[in-house]
């Protein structure tokens, strides 16, 4: 995410936090902080949502810092794990 960030300038950076803890097992280092949502249509919206798939991903794929790289990854773990 640290690759895709810095392309996106409008993104400020209190919308997306790292994480304040994580278990090794079960997250990945890039894990963000979720959002607790107090309706079910915040909930639903862009950064909610966004975080929750993000911090859903296997460590291989969120490591990669080249984006056509990480695009091939992120495609090839979601039609294996998503279809």
């Amino acid at each position: 995410m640290i690759a895709i960030i810095p392309s996106v300038p409008s993104i400020k950076s209190s919308y997306i936090q790292p994480a304040t803890s994580f278990f090794p097992r079960l997250d990945h280092t890039e894990k963000c902080s979720p959002y607790t949502c107090h309706t079910n249509a915040f909930s639903k919206s862009f950064f909610p949502t966004t975080i929750l798939e993000w911090n859903r991903l296997p460590q291989n794929v969120v490591s990669i810092t080249d984006p056509p790289t990480f695009r091939t990854s992120l495609t090839q773990f979601l039609a294996l794990h998503c279809l």
